[in-house]
């Protein structure tokens, strides 16, 4: 993070010699690894050839912090060399078909130096930081500001060694900026770093879990992939909690409406010999064995509409959070604790019936009408009318982002793809595109907004 001429800054990239810096300055640092993005790729094989978005590089160690499980290759090596690049188990078939990828060779953009394929990955899971589909050696490519501590163009992951302090860690990367970063900015700029600071300015390093940085690490520039908010989470979970909470009060209230019916039941029972706590337990196992029904429709029913649902969302949500042993194991502690909370109650009311008022016909006027149940009526209106009053305000505010005018017609907007392909013929490909009928106008620019590469 960091301020400087009334500009915030909080960006994810970090300086070219940071990462070497860490190893040999700081010992709690075990293993470190660069990534960076250069956009999009012209990709060869022979005839096959494809623009390519999802190509990163990254330095030889990045096997040691990241386990995405490698098939073929092996990890100390695979990006050790210039010019080697690992394909996932997809994109090898892409290119190569049924033919073993291992030493075969690409062409990328107008290298004249092919990239030897040195390894096959398996397809990256949805729920991962980030995804790519070809991962080529850091060295490969020109060093962008090499030994320059104020130019920022890599994301640098790093594993500490375990039981390091992390707040006494973040400090000690103070040191850093004072070491390395100060006297850059003081030949660079003619100030020293602490008249930088009492300008008003600021620079700092802050560390951030790879865990959160997805829901928890919220908007910076250079961000490979757009993140998700963790409200959101907890919006959604609120909402299901709430209609599991309906479903229970339905439940308790249908059960309690219809324990006269049971009553006779009860009072044979007890009379026989039967326990008030065997009765208790009879009708709470009762309870769960529905619930258990009802988790397996709704399981079937959730396999069932999973693609459909994945169509409408636009995402690609992983099955294996609820069919994984994890959550299998979830839903069964959901499904127990669910049926014994909506049964224990009604198991209560018809296990504490005597037996004489049972056969003397006294129950069914008592059990009827209950407090209990008037105010978990109350609740469950409740909650449908703040269910219903959040759908309307969801429904508005997406009727309004559908609707609201973005400033162009995106409509006859088309976007070419890299046309930085064409170096210094860009201003006669666009002089040929004026010509086409139709086309009122044409402009070309360094980045498409939203895209954090450069060279379209």
């Amino acid at each position: 993070k960091g301020q400087m001429a009334s500009q915030e800054l909080n960006q994810v990239y970090t300086a070219e010699p940071m990462a070497a810096t860490m190893i040999k300055d700081y010992p709690q640092v075990k293993h470190v690894v660069r990534v960076a993005e250069r956009g999009a790729w012209l990709i060869r094989n022979g005839d096959i050839k494809f623009n390519e978005d999802g190509v990163l590089f990254a330095d030889s160690s990045f096997f040691d912090i990241f386990d995405f499980k490698l098939l073929q290759g092996n990890p100390k090596t695979v990006l050790k060399e210039p010019k080697s690049m690992i394909l996932t188990e997809s994109y090898a078939k892409k290119y190569f078909g049924s033919e073993n990828p291992i030493g075969k060779q690409l062409n990328v953009e107008e290298d004249t130096i092919l990239y030897t394929v040195t390894g096959v990955l398996e397809d990256i899971p949805q729920n991962s930081h980030f995804h790519f589909d070809i991962l080529a050696s850091l060295n490969s490519i020109r060093a962008y500001a090499e030994g320059n501590w104020v130019s920022h163009n890599y994301l640098t992951y790093f594993e500490l060694e375990e039981g390091t302090n992390i707040q006494q860690f973040e400090e000690s990367l103070e040191n850093m900026i004072i070491t390395y970063v100060g006297p850059q900015l003081e030949q660079i700029l003619g100030i020293t770093l602490d008249d930088f600071k009492n300008a008003g300015n600021f620079f700092s390093y802050h560390l951030q879990p790879l865990k959160d940085i997805h829901l928890k690490g919220g908007s910076k520039d250079g961000d490979l992939e757009a993140n998700g908010d963790i409200s959101y989470i907890y919006i959604f979970s609120i909402i299901a909690i709430l209609i599991l909470v309906m479903a229970i009060i339905n439940f308790v209230n249908l059960s309690s409406a219809k324990s006269a019916t049971r009553a006779k039941e009860v009072g044979i029972r007890k009379v026989s010999g039967s326990s008030r706590q065997a009765l208790i337990y009879q009708f709470i196992s009762e309870s769960v064995i529905l619930t258990s029904f009802s988790m397996i429709i709704a399981l079937v029913l959730v396999k069932l509409l999973f693609p459909a649902f994945n169509q409408l969302t636009g995402k690609e949500l992983d099955q294996s959070i609820i069919f994984g042993i994890n959550g299998i194991i979830a839903l069964i502690f959901l499904t127990l604790v669910t049926g014994i909370i909506a049964g224990i109650y009604p198991a209560f009311i018809l296990a504490s019936f005597k037996p004489s008022a049972v056969l003397k016909g006294k129950v069914s006027a008592g059990t009827k009408s209950s407090w209990l149940r008037s105010i978990l009526v109350v609740l469950q209106f409740t909650v449908s009318i703040f269910i219903i009053i959040a759908t309307i305000v969801v429904y508005q505010q997406l009727r309004f982002m559908q609707n609201q005018d973005l400033g162009f017609e995106k409509e006859q907007l088309l976007v070419v793809r890299r046309p930085d392909a064409l170096y210094d013929k860009i201003e006669i490909f666009k002089d040929l595109l004026r010509e086409i009928p139709g086309v009122t106008g044409v402009a070309n620019s360094r980045a498409i907004p939203g895209k954090t590469y450069s060279n379209t």
